[in-house]
């Protein structure tokens, strides 16, 4: 299998601003967050009693202001926190060149030693991050601060809050529910109300009067569940209380937006993704099913539907080759694993008139765990090579790894898509390269369609794309991203091809008649 990713990646220049422009700015953004200056950092934290969280960011805050932005959220929210304090410390960090180096950094400091987080900066993780990692006290204030937190929920995430009685704070039961968040590594925060009348205003602010303390309260800001939540039987029974925090925290099927989604790569589960046009996947599948189906097989998939977030929704339809304007309903299997790098996607479940069953869902499902469904690249039908004769071959998702990959030649390919203008130029330029290299032992140049055919382990999205496939190196494609010109193509084949050596100032002075637009044609 091949084990390469395409990444086109688009360098921007940015226009450097003055900073005495910037800083009133920067000073709007973080006006509730102290800023220590990065000299005096070091005989701050010697002297403050709280444990510092830091937001680190560059002079040059170009991709800081939305991290700062959501930092300020946090540290107003834990203002009154008795046991963690917010700072900002700006960084004379240069640009290097390394776009990293523009990013803010986020730490805290607990017993001389500096933790740094390497997650996503929003509210939402940034809250589950000093909950789990036992930084802050994380104590509900008062029903504004109740309020304030349910409000910076981001969506697709998940919040937990332990309500006490007269008399009932008790660390042990927090540290009981934090434990299982943290044994399940799932980026949700705990808070806890230390006091019945705070307890009591915040049930009577969500329309539940006959509560039963202690309690725990999970608040969601989701489509497919309920907005909230309470757990009121007897707290001391771990294995109930886990079972309800594994029901209530882990969705039955997640949406491109659960704050979940990082840990997909690593769950190394079979992923169905669901693609509906509408909103509401309760419009094809019935409330029952959604509750309780994707439950049972949770050991070995994991369900994602294709709304919540428009950016995740695009690449992963770009990903699976999902026709979004056209298509009204798709499931399409697939795996990643990270330890083998293999990307790979099961045969579909046929939908026919854009109507779905949830017996075909079932049998779809079984299918997959029991090994019955067979790996699947969306393909055009072959042409037969005793056919495909003419001086540029046409490859398609079926026979790619066999006349690509396994080829023992350098093969230039040409992605191109049908409805994209600039592809009709390069198919001319390639067809003027291939009559040229034509009865030599140069490269063999190849088209792929791209929109109608697709290729494991590889995703273009940019049309058109020129690789060059090495000859003893197929998985580590060489991308064109010079001219579109006959010349410059040719030095690009000259300098590059392992195998089918051949000379630039040959193929340029090679003569061929000129083609004229209405030929008969003895070959493709």
């Amino acid at each position: 299998m091949t084990k390469f990713i395409n990444c086109k990646v688009i360098i921007i220049t940015f226009l450097i601003v003055i900073k005495l422009y910037i800083k009133p700015i920067l000073a709007g953004l973080v006006l509730e967050v102290p800023e220590v200056a990065q000299s005096d950092f070091d005989d701050y934290v010697k002297k403050t009693n709280r444990i510092p969280v830091v937001l680190n960011y560059p002079t040059l805050f170009i991709f800081s202001t939305g991290a700062i932005n959501d930092f300020r959220n946090v540290s107003t929210l834990l203002s009154h926190d008795e046991k963690c304090e917010f700072v900002t410390v700006e960084s004379a960090t240069p640009f290097d060149g390394n776009i990293t180096s523009l990013e803010p950094v986020m730490t805290y400091v607990k017993d001389g030693q500096t933790k740094k987080y390497d997650g996503p900066i929003n509210p939402g993780y940034i809250m589950s991050w000093l909950s789990n990692q036992r930084v802050c006290e994380m104590r509900v204030k008062d029903l504004s601060n109740f309020k304030a937190l349910q409000k910076s929920l981001p969506s697709g995430h998940v919040q937990v809050m332990i309500l006490f009685g007269e008399g009932q704070n008790d660390p042990e039961v927090v540290e009981t529910v934090r434990s299982f968040i943290s044994e399940k590594e799932l980026a949700v925060p705990v808070l806890y109300v230390p006091d019945q009348a705070l307890s009591d205003q915040i049930a009577k602010s969500l329309n539940q009067d006959q509560i039963k303390y202690p309690t725990v309260l999970v608040s969601r800001n989701t489509t497919l569940l309920p907005k909230t939540s309470f757990y009121t039987n007897d707290m001391r029974n771990k294995k109930e209380l886990y079972e309800f925090l594994k029901e209530e925290l882990i969705p039955p099927i997640h949406s491109t937006n659960s704050y979940m989604l990082p840990m997909f790569l690593v769950m190394k589960k079979t992923i169905i993704y669901i693609f509906t046009k509408e909103k509401e996947l309760k419009k094809y599948l019935s409330e029952s099913w959604i509750n309780t189906v994707p439950r049972k097989h949770s050991e070995k998939l994991v369900f994602l539907h294709s709304k919540g977030s428009e950016l995740v929704e695009n690449k992963m339809n770009t990903i699976l080759a999902i026709d979004s304007e056209y298509e009204e309903i798709v499931v399409r299997a697939f795996v990643i694993n990270l330890d083998t790098l293999e990307f790979y996607k099961f045969k579909p479940l046929t939908i026919e008139d854009g109507t779905i069953s949830e017996e075909g869902m079932n049998k779809f499902i079984d299918d997959l765990e029991n090994g019955r469904l067979s790996h699947y690249v969306k393909s055009e039908l072959p042409i037969p090579e005793n056919i495909d004769k003419g001086p540029v071959k046409t490859i398609v998702g079926e026979d790619f790894h066999r006349r690509v990959i396994e080829s023992k030649d350098d093969i230039l390919v040409l992605f191109l898509s049908s409805w994209c203008g600039h592809c009709h130029k390069a198919k001319r330029l390639f067809r003027d390269m291939g009559r040229r290299l034509k009865g030599s032992n140069g490269p063999i140049l190849a088209t792929f369609d791209a929109y109608n055919n697709e290729v494991e382990d590889m995703e273009i999205s940019q049309f058109p794309t020129i690789a060059l496939f090495q000859s003893g190196n197929k998985t580590d494609p060489l991308f064109y991203n010079g001219p579109d010109t006959l010349e410059d193509i040719s030095m690009f084949l000259e300098s590059n091809c392992k195998h089918n050596k051949v000379s630039a100032e040959n193929i340029l002075q090679k003569h061929v008649s000129q083609e004229t637009i209405f030929e008969y044609h003895t070959e493709l």
